[in-house]
């Protein structure tokens, strides 16, 4: 359950920051953390939450 409130956390950082880079530097957590914490959020969820671009995520 805790792991699902952080996976939420993140996905609400990245939205707001725009940015895997960002959310990850202020949440203290690698970019890689991030992404996959966002992977797993879409996995439990059965949907993509985000359209990863080069420059961004919708």
């Amino acid at each position: 359950m805790l792991k699902n409130i952080r996976y939420l956390l993140v996905f609400a950082k990245v939205v707001e920051t725009g940015s895997f880079r960002a959310t990850a530097a202020h949440l203290d957590i690698s970019v890689a953390s991030a992404s996959l914490y966002i992977s797993k959020l879409e996995e439990s969820l059965g949907v993509a939450l985000l359209y990863r671009q080069y420059f961004g995520q919708f």
